[in-house]
């Protein structure tokens, strides 16, 4: 079996990508490596770690728990642009230099708003986007795909209700 090397270009070469890239595995059978730099390396390196499993299309040889990981990162737009160039199909839509891409496609938000955030919900598989406009004010969006293109909902009609613990 042909030995895989992983390489970076100079410009995100580190000290710390590095040493992440021998963890980062080659087959299904190094799958446990995951696991070493989760108990070994900090959270943020741990975060970089999965990132690069996605750059190096390893993926898919990581245990469960660590592609359910990834997968909720998605979701909840942190890695969402990464995984749609990345062509991990982990997802469609994603958030990039504050434009809404759903299939490939720029999405134009309502009245002037621009996107910020995109989650989507893991019950439901619904896509909400936080946008702001000019001034500053915030807005929560559904984004409804449908037959003839999409149409936006816009979620966030109450006002903000104050949480008081006693």
């Amino acid at each position: 079996m042909a030995k895989i090397a992983y390489f970076q270009p100079p410009e995100f070469r580190s000290v710390e990508n590095r040493m992440l890239l021998k963890y980062v595995p080659t087959s299904s059978k190094e799958g446990y490596k995951a696991d070493i730099v989760k108990q070994k390396f900090s959270e943020e390196l741990y975060i970089r770690y999965l990132a690069l499993t996605i750059v190096h299309e390893a993926y898919q040889y990581l245990p469960k728990q660590h592609q359910e990981l990834i997968r909720q990162l998605v979701n909840y737009g942190v890695f969402d642009e990464l995984a749609v160039k990345c062509g991990t199909n982990l997802t469609n839509c994603y958030i990039s230099n504050n434009t809404f891409f759903y299939n490939g496609i720029e999405i134009e938000l309502p009245a002037g708003y621009t996107p910020k955030v995109r989650m989507i919900d893991d019950e439901t598989g619904n896509i909400y986007v936080e946008a702001f406009n000019s001034q500053g004010k915030r807005r929560v969006y559904q984004f409804l795909p449908n037959q003839k293109g999409y149409t936006w909902r816009r979620i966030d009609n109450k006002p903000v209700e104050l949480l008081v613990d006693f």
